[in-house]
Order: structure tokens, then C-alpha cells, then sequence
């Protein structure tokens, strides 16, 4: 009878046992969650939530790793903004290191039409192509089968006079209404700062003008540059 009983309690503790083992949760295996699988999880509020974020910063990592930096981009934004210099010569230009023998001149500067000791106030003219200086008595003759020029050269201040004679280069016509004017191209030795050079000039009569000599651009050009607000830079 006692056996009997202990056995019928043995097995309904086994019974309960049973029932409980099988009623606790299985455990899920993990499974990769998919990007709109977490989106989705992310707006809903389900538990998800912490595998969408991760996933979101994950790809946003990967876009910002992945754009490369374009060295020509660099190149062309150094060429719009272009490096300043720290001091500037009175020799060279800014921005682009090209020197000149002369710098920056100004509108009107002194000139030697060499012989002639006395400079004369020179007016800087880069619309002018070729040079020209003020000519008195102007002669063409011919020498050796070619065309020469005799002319004086009177400094209006000092008055003194210089003759030339020398072979002319060309010459040219300017129209103005229904007059012609002929003029003679010579080649002339100038001192200009401490330059000594021989470019062509127009022998025309300059006594109406203020200046008797104009230096154009065949003499400025690769020489200087003109800042028409100052003067009297050279000497």
C-alpha cells in the first residue's frame, strides 16, 4: 500500500516537471536583419530599434568614407583664390612673379634722346604703338641708293639743339579728313631709368603738344608697367 502511494506521487512530479520544460520559451537562432526590415522596426518602435540605428550609422559611414577627394578640384580652387605675397618688389608685379627692369612708372617720366645731356618730360602713352619725339627741320636725302633723314631735336627748356642724320626705317601716311601727312620712322637711342635702348620714333611736329617726346609701347613693352596715378618715378 505505502509503495503504491510513493510511486503515484513520484510520477505526478514528474508530470509537472515535464509540463514546465516544455512551456519555457525555445531560444530563436539570430538572423541577419535586413536594411528595410530595420527602417521598418526603427519607425515602429519595436525592439528592433537598436539594429536599425546601427545599421543607419554603418551606411552613413560608408557614404562619407567613400567620396575621394579630387586634387584638380584643389588645384582650380587655388587658382580662383591665389596665394598673396608677403612683400612686393618695386621690380615685380603682384600675383604673377614676372619682373620688369623698371617696375611700376608713372603717366609722365623723365627721357634722355641721347646725345643730348637735358631729359625731357616724356608723356607714358600705352594706347600709342610706336614712340615719337618732336622733330624741327626735317630733310629726306639720299645715301649709299637709301633714304636718310636729316632733323633737329631743340629742347624747349634748356634750348639746346642736336642735328641728326639718320637712315630712315620707314615711312607712313596719316589721313586726317582730306589732308595727308607723311612721316618719317628713324631709329633713336634713349636712356629711360637706368635702361639704355634703341627703338623706332615717329619725327612728327609736336610744338602744339605739351610733351615733346611720347613713349609708346614698342619701348614699355616687357619694360614696365604704367600706373597713370603717379610720376616722376624714375630719375
Amino acid at each position: 500500500m505505502f509503495k503504491l502511494f510513493f510511486l503515484s506521487v513520484f510520477a505526478g512530479v514528474l508530470c509537472c516537471a515535464g509540463c514546465m520544460i516544455q512551456s519555457e520559451p525555445r531560444e530563436v537562432a539570430d538572423t541577419p536583419v535586413s536594411v528595410p526590415a530595420a527602417m521598418s522596426a526603427y519607425e515602429n518602435g519595436e525592439p528592433q530599434r537598436d539594429a536599425a540605428e546601427d545599421l543607419m550609422e554603418s551606411s552613413e559611414d560608408e557614404m562619407i568614407t567613400s567620396v575621394p577627394v579630387v586634387p584638380a578640384a584643389q588645384a582650380q580652387i587655388a587658382e580662383v583664390i591665389p596665394a598673396q605675397p608677403e612683400s612686393i618688389s618695386s621690380r615685380e608685379l603682384p600675383g604673377n612673379g614676372v619682373k620688369y627692369p623698371l617696375g611700376i612708372i608713372g603717366e609722365i617720366e623723365p627721357v634722355y634722346v641721347l646725345p643730348l645731356e637735358d631729359a625731357f618730360a616724356a608723356r607714358i602713352d600705352t594706347g600709342a604703338t610706336t614712340s615719337s619725339i618732336d622733330a624741327a627741320n626735317i630733310v629726306e636725302f639720299e645715301r649709299d641708293g637709301k633714304s636718310w633723314v636729316s632733323f633737329d631735336v631743340i629742347h624747349r627748356e634748356s634750348r639746346k639743339t642736336y642735328s641728326y642724320k639718320k637712315r630712315m626705317v620707314k615711312n607712313i601716311n596719316i589721313v586726317r579728313g582730306s589732308e595727308n601727312e607723311e612721316r618719317y620712322v628713324v631709329k633713336m637711342d634713349i636712356k629711360i631709368g637706368n635702361q639704355v635702348l634703341s627703338r623706332n620714333f615717329t619725327l612728327t611736329d609736336r610744338s602744339k603738344f605739351k610733351f615733346q617726346v611720347l613713349i609708346g609701347r614698342n619701348v614699355l613693352s616687357g619694360l614696365a608697367v604704367v600706373d597713370v596715378n603717379q610720376k616722376n618715378t624714375l630719375e
